[in-house]
């Protein structure tokens, strides 16, 4: 079977999104030195969510930059990467705005519902703590799939290795950030183990299935 190597036409409007990432690359690193230095870092040195995870964290600019750095990002990999696969299926019609709305709704959705856990089980600060460490690797994961938008758009690469090297990475980089939560807060979730389950299915597992549910009609 003959691999599709990129798309015959690229969008002229994603050099605007292009531009716009690096807009918000530039402006956390000259605005914030501090912060984007230790967020550089994230992998190798994980002060950065020990730091500023109590730090206006949420609310703090830095992490808006970087949210919607996020979400641009995750989209357009959606965009260009989901009519490889889905070839016979309808959602190959998918726009760049229906991915957009998917995305931000996913994340705004999955804080609603954190935010509520926490305040039912009386959890909320600690819960603001995890979910700031994992949004903080999700954001830095985020620039492997502006890399892989990148040599999507302008380099003539193998479509499906692209992908499926690029979402190896910005797994395993979640993974990492999965792994730290589990190590600094095990004592924790030892004692709270029915409701770190319930976490889990709730806000983690389910959403997902949810997703891949829809991209399978």
């Amino acid at each position: 079977m003959e691999l599709e190597l990129r798309f015959q036409h690229i969008p002229d409007w994603t050099i605007g999104l292009f531009f716009l990432s690096l807009v918000l690359m530039s402006l956390s690193k000259i605005v914030y030195p501090q912060r984007h230095l230790s967020f550089s870092n994230l992998i190798s040195h994980n002060r950065f969510v020990f730091v500023y995870n109590k730090k206006q964290a949420f609310i703090h600019p830095f992490q808006w930059f970087w949210g919607l750095f996020a979400v641009i990002n995750c989209s357009l990999f959606l965009f260009f990467f989901t009519p490889i696969f889905l070839k016979n299926s309808s959602v190959i019609n998918i726009n760049y705005l229906t991915c957009f709305a998917l995305v931000s709704g996913f994340v705004v959705s999955k804080a609603i519902l954190q935010n509520i856990h926490g305040w039912l089980f009386g959890n909320k600060k600690l819960l603001n703590e995890i979910v700031f460490k994992k949004n903080s690797f999700f954001n830095y994961g985020s620039m492997v799939l502006f890399t892989a938008n990148i040599l999507f758009a302008f380099i003539p690469f193998n479509a499906k290795l692209l992908f499926y090297s690029s979402l190896f990475l910005f797994v395993s980089i979640t993974l990492i950030g999965w792994i730290l939560i589990l190590r600094n807060y095990q004592k924790y979730i030892l004692h709270n183990v029915f409701y770190f389950i319930l976490y889990l299915c709730a806000l983690e597992i389910a959403p997902f299935l949810i997703i891949a549910s829809i991209f399978n009609t």
